[in-house]
C-alpha cells in the first residue's frame, strides 16, 4: 500500500480500536494502575506503528526509528532497566491518550452552531479589533483546555472562512484565513510562558525542584503580555487595514457572543478540577477523561431537537460512523508525540552530565551566553522532529549542575518556557502546529515557517539580548 492510497474500513477499525485500547489504558494508568498498562502500551502501540508505516509521514518515521535504534542501544549496553522501559511505554501512551481526547472534542466543535456563530461574527470585525479579539480567546482558552482550544477554535476559524463569504475575492479569503489563523495560534503559542495547564510549565516544576509555579508564574505572564503586544504591532506592520464594506458590530457585542464560548470551557473545566480533587488526579489527565464525556455530550444537545432518545441513536451511531474511524488518520502525530514521549524518559539517564557540563565550563562562556545558546538550540533542533518535550527536560536537568556558573534557576525557567513557547509557534513537527494546520486545512510548513517563523525568529533574538544583558 502507497503512502496515499486509501486504507480499507477492516484496517481503520482495526487501528482505531487499538488506539482506544491504548487510550483505556493510559486512563487506568493515570487512575493508580501500574504494571499492565505498560504491558499494553509496550504491546499494541508498536502494532499500530507497524500496520500504518506505510501511511506515516517522513518525519514520524525518522522519528520511531530514532527511538527504537536508542532503545536497541542502550539495550545492548545494559542500560535500560523494566522501570525505566515501562515508564517510557506509559509516557507514550499518555501522549496518545492527550490526542485521541481531545479529538473527540473537536469532532464536537466541527458541527457546533455556536461555532458558526462566533466565526461569522469575529469575520465582520476589522483586522486590528479582529485579532486582538481571537488572541485574546485563543490565549485564554489556551490555559483552560491546552490543545483543545485548537480544535475549538481553529476549527471556528476554518468555518467562518468557509461560510458566509460569498463574493469575496479568494487572496482576501488567504489573507484572512492567515491573519485570524496567527491571531490564534499566537496567543495559544504562549501558553506555556506560564499556565500551569501546561505541559511545559509542569516539567519546568518537576524540573527545577527549588522553585514552585508561584515563583515563575509572574514572571512568565509579563513576558507572555509581551509576546501577545509584539504580535499585534507586528500585525499591524504586515498587513494594512482594509476599508470594511459592512459596518462591524461593538467590540463589547463581540466579547458577549465570545462569552457562550468562555462558559463552554469552564463547564469543561468545573468538572476536571472535581475529578481531579475527587480521583487525586493531575489536572491534565482529568481533563483527558473528562473531555470525550464532554464532547459526546455537546453532540447529543446538538441532536436535542428530536427528541433525547434520537438524539443518543444519532450520537451513537455518529460516533460508530465518523468519529471512531478518524481516530486512525491522527496516526502521524501520535507515532511523532509518542516516539517523543519515549525517549524523553530514556535519554536523560543516559548522559553524563557532569562530563558535559565540564566541556561546556571550559569554553568560557558567561550564563547568559549559556541560557542563549541553550535557547537557540531547542529552537534549531526543533523542525529535526526532536520534541522539546526531550530538548527542554535535558536543558532544564543539565544547566543547574554546571560548574563555575552563576545561573539562577528562575532564569533557566525562563529560558525553557521562553524556547518552549517559540518552538510551538514555529516547528512544523510539534504536535499542536499540525493540529492547528489540520483544523485550518494548511500544512504545518505554512503555518510555523512561512507565516510565523519571522515572529518567533525575532522573539528569540530579543530572548536572547534579554538573557546577555541582564543574566
Amino acid at each position: 500500500m502507497t503512502h496515499n492510497s486509501v486504507p480499507s474500513p477492516t484496517r481503520v477499525n482495526l487501528t482505531s480500536a487499538v488506539l482506544v485500547a491504548v487510550c483505556i489504558a493510559a486512563a487506568f494508568r493515570e487512575l493508580g494502575a501500574s504494571g499492565w498498562p505498560a504491558v499494553v502500551a509496550g504491546t499494541i502501540l508498536p502494532l499500530f506503528i507497524a500496520i500504518e508505516w506505510s501511511r506515516l509521514a517522513g518525519i514520524a518515521r525518522l522519528l520511531v526509528g530514532a527511538a527504537l535504534a536508542t532503545f536497541i542501544y542502550f539495550y545492548s549496553q545494559g542500560q535500560i532497566s523494566i522501570e525505566l522501559l515501562e515508564s517510557a511505554f506509559n509516557r507514550s501512551a499518555f501522549f496518545t491518550f492527550f490526542v485521541i481526547s481531545l479529538d473527540v472534542l473537536r469532532n464536537a466543535a466541527q458541527t457546533s452552531p455556536l461555532i458558526r456563530r462566533c466565526g461569522k461574527l469575529i469575520i465582520s470585525q476589522p483586522p486590528g479589533r479582529r485579532y486582538t479579539v481571537l488572541t485574546m480567546g485563543g490565549h485564554l482558552f489556551g490555559v483552560l483546555l491546552n490543545m483543545g482550544s485548537i480544535n475549538l477554535l481553529g476549527t471556528m476559524i476554518r468555518r467562518s472562512i468557509d461560510t458566509g463569504q460569498d463574493g469575496v475575492e479568494e487572496r482576501i479569503r488567504e489573507i484572512r484565513l492567515q491573519r485570524m489563523s496567527l491571531a490564534m495560534y499566537r496567543g495559544f503559542s504562549c501558553v506555556p510562558l506560564w499556565a500551569p495547564t501546561s505541559v511545559c510549565v509542569a516539567i519546568v516544576v518537576i524540573g527545577l525542584p527549588d522553585i514552585t509555579w508561584l515563583d515563575i508564574a509572574p514572571m512568565g505572564f509579563a513576558a507572555a503580555m509581551v509576546y501577545l503586544i509584539f504580535g499585534w504591532v507586528l500585525d499591524r506592520l504586515s498587513f494594512p487595514r482594509a476599508q470594511m464594506r459592512v459596518k462591524p458590530q461593538g467590540f463589547l457585542s463581540v466579547l458577549a457572543a465570545l462569552a457562550p464560548l468562555l462558559v463552554l470551557n469552564f463547564l469543561i473545566l468545573g468538572p476536571t478540577f472535581v475529578v481531579s480533587q475527587i480521583l487525586s488526579l493531575r489536572l491534565i489527565s482529568a481533563m483527558l477523561i473528562c473531555v470525550p464525556v464532554f464532547g459526546a455530550i455537546w453532540i447529543i444537545l446538538q441532536y436535542s431537537r428530536a427528541g433525547y432518545g434520537v438524539a443518543v441513536a444519532l450520537t451513537a451511531r455518529r460516533f460508530r460512523r465518523r468519529t471512531f474511524p478518524g481516530f486512525s488518520d491522527y496516526r502521524s502525530e501520535i507515532a511523532i508525540l509518542a516516539s517523543s514521549g519515549f525517549l524523553a524518559v530514556i535519554l536523560p539517564p543516559q548522559i553524563d552530565i557532569a562530563a558535559l557540563g565540564a566541556a561546556i565550563t571550559q569554553l568560557g562562556l558567561s550564563g547568559g551566553q549559556v541560557l542563549a545558546l541553550s535557547a537557540w538550540a531547542i529552537f534549531l533542533i526543533s523542525p529535526t522532529g526532536l520534541n522539546p518535550i526531550i530538548t527542554v527536560s535535558l536543558a532544564i536537568e543539565l544547566l543547574p549542575q554546571i560548574p563555575g556558573l552563576d545561573i539562577s534557576t528562575h532564569m533557566i525557567a525562563l529560558m525553557a518556557m521562553a524556547a518552549w513557547c517559540v518552538v510551538t509557534g514555529f516547528s512544523p513537527m510539534v504536535a499542536a502546529t499540525r493540529l492547528m494546520s489540520r483544523c485550518i486545512q494548511k500544512t504545518p510548513y505554512e503555518l510555523g515557517i512561512k507565516w510565523n517563523g519571522v515572529f518567533c525568529i525575532c522573539l528569540l533574538i530579543g530572548l536572547s539580548f534579554f538573557f546577555l544583558i541582564f543574566v
